[in-house]
C-alpha cells in the first residue's frame, strides 16, 4: 500500500503479483430451483465473474475514505485560525462534516468481485472454511468455485493486475497526505486512492483471507459488469446441498470442464470427495 501511495505503481504491482495465491475460491449460493440457478450455471459455463457495486457487498463501511480538510487548510494554505473561539469551533465542526461526507467519494464507479484463500489440507488448498460456507454459500447448501490463478501468468493480465489483497483494519483509509500532495501541485498523487480505500475491511472479517478483483471507475461498462475469468479448476458442492443442486452441476460438468467435488463432514473438519 505504501508503494501505491507514493505512486510507485509498477513496483507495487510486481510485488503484489508475486504473492497472489495459486488458487483462489468463490463461495456461491446455488438455488435448488433450476430456473433460479441459471445465473450461477451461466457463470460456470461461460467462465465469467460478476462485478458487484459497493452497495451490494456485506460490509456497510466498505470503501470509506478519510480526508482531513482541517489539516489540508493548515498544511497547504497556512491556516492559523480565525481568532475567535466560537467561529473556530464552528469552522472545525464544518471541516469534520466535510471530512465525513468524503467517506462516499471512493464509491463512485467502483465494482469488484471477492475471492478467498483456501485452507491447507494435507499439502493442498481446498475450501474447508465452515464460516465461509455459512456466510456465502447458503449455509453449505451452495457451491464453491476454485480458480487456478497461474493461468493468468502475466502481471499485465487484468485478472492479476486488478487483484488486490484485503488489509484488515478498523481504521478507514486516510487519503489526506495524497490530497495535500495534490493541492501542492502533484496532480497524479490521488490516482488510486479509491482502490486503496476498497482494500481495507474491518477486523471482524479477518477469517475470510479475502482478495478482491477491483475495477476502478470507467474501466467496466455499468450495463455489463462481467469479465472473462477462464480459470475454473474445480467446483465443490456444499455438504447440505440439495440433490437438485448436485444433479444440475453434474449435468453441466462437461461444459464446466473441471473436476466436481462434494464436501463431506469428518471428525477433522470438511473433506472433499471426487464426484466426477
Amino acid at each position: 500500500m505504501a508503494l501505491l501511495k507514493t505512486q510507485k505503481y509498477e513496483d507495487a504491482f510486481s510485488i503484489k503479483n508475486n504473492h497472489i495465491p495459486a488458487k483462489l475460491f468463490r463461495y456461491r449460493p446455488f438455488p435448488a430451483n433450476v430456473k433460479d440457478s441459471e445465473y450461477v450455471i451461466n457463470e460456470l459455463m461461460h467462465k465469467y465473474v460478476y462485478l458487484a457495486t459497493v452497495e451490494q457487498m456485506d460490509d456497510s463501511s466498505d470503501g470509506f475514505v478519510k480526508i482531513d480538510i482541517y489539516r489540508i487548510f493548515e498544511e497547504v494554505y497556512g491556516y492559523k485560525g480565525l481568532g475567535d473561539a466560537l467561529l473556530e469551533d464552528l469552522f472545525r465542526q464544518l471541516c469534520v462534516e466535510i471530512t465525513e461526507s468524503r467517506k462516499v467519494m471512493a464509491h463512485a464507479g467502483i465494482r469488484y468481485c471477492s475471492f478467498c484463500e483456501g485452507e491447507n489440507i494435507d499439502g493442498d488448498y481446498i475450501p474447508s472454511n465452515d464460516l465461509l460456507w455459512g456466510q456465502y454459500a447458503a449455509g453449505g447448501r451452495g457451491i464453491c468455485i476454485e480458480y487456478d490463478m497461474t493461468k493468468f501468468n502475466s502481471n499485465g493480465a487484468l485478472q492479476r493486475r486488478f487483484m488486490y489483497p484485503i488489509i484488515y483494519s478498523d481504521s478507514h483509509f486516510d487519503a489526506t497526505d495524497m490530497f495535500i500532495s495534490y493541492a501542492t501541485g502533484n496532480t497524479r498523487s490521488v490516482v488510486g486512492y479509491d482502490i486503496l480505500a476498497h482494500m481495507i475491511k474491518r477486523e471482524i472479517w479477518r477469517n475470510q483471507n479475502e482478495w478482491r478483483l477491483i475495477y476502478g471507475s470507467g474501466i467496466i461498462a455499468p450495463d455489463n459488469p462481467c469479465i472473462l475469468f477462464d480459470a475454473i479448476s474445480a467446483v465443490y458442492i456444499g455438504v447440505r446441498a440439495a440433490d437438485e443442486v448436485r444433479n444440475v452441476i453434474l449435468r453441466n460438468a462437461d461444459s464446466i470442464g473441471a473436476p466436481i467435488y462434494e464436501m463431506k463432514e469428518s471428525l477433522n473438519g470438511l473433506k472433499r470427495s471426487l464426484l466426477r
